[in-house]
């Protein structure tokens, strides 16, 4: 990606100041969503983005074309942080570029496979084998837990666990409370 981009540029166009939105990236946190592009059309084309001799879509319109094995999606979207209606951002120049493979499994196949891997590994875990490794790693566990050198090697790197429940008030601290409200009266 180019550096070039000037994030948040404004423009002065007849007296009003128009912010150019950042460009930005977005990768998916799971395989239920696409990777993503979102900005302004100069900071798409800029990025290469954009075939030469795309026709740009109108207002809900979405643009697709196919690229070696990925298919392409552009189309207007709200920028973030902006409130209200559609009718605002749908003629706006900010756009939102996603692709996938092209023959990407659909939404529903994806869950249904999802499910059968979980299923698979329950099955597992309650299978003579899966309760061998389970036991194995637990005892393993046990013995890391009562490990002094080892525990001290990882107090060097994790903090130490808080204790649930409000941490206990020594009891003259309590008592110096105590005392203090009496006093005031």
């Amino acid at each position: 990606m180019s550096t070039d981009a000037k994030p948040n540029a404004t423009v002065e166009a007849a007296g009003v100041v128009i912010v150019e939105p950042v460009f930005v990236v977005s990768l998916p946190t799971s395989r239920l969503f696409s990777p993503a592009f979102k900005g302004s059309r100069a900071q798409l084309e800029d990025e290469g983005l954009i075939p030469p001799g795309l026709k740009w879509p109108d207002a809900q319109e979405r643009a697709t074309w196919v690229i070696g094995q990925f298919c392409y999606s552009l189309k207007r979207t709200r920028p973030a942080g902006l409130k209200g209606g559609m009718k605002l951002w749908i003629r706006g120049d900010y756009w939102i570029v996603e692709w996938n493979l092209e023959n990407k499994p659909s939404l529903k196949t994806i869950l249904v496979g999802e499910k059968a891997e979980a299923l698979r590994a329950e099955i597992y875990l309650r299978s003579p084998d899966g309760e061998r490794e389970w036991r194995k790693t637990y005892h393993l566990c046990c013995k890391a837990r009562e490990d002094k050198a080892f525990q001290a090697f990882k107090s060097a790197f994790v903090p130490e666990r808080k204790k649930p429940g409000r941490p206990k008030q020594s009891k003259v601290a309590t008592e110096n409370h105590c005392n203090n409200l009496g006093s005031s009266r």
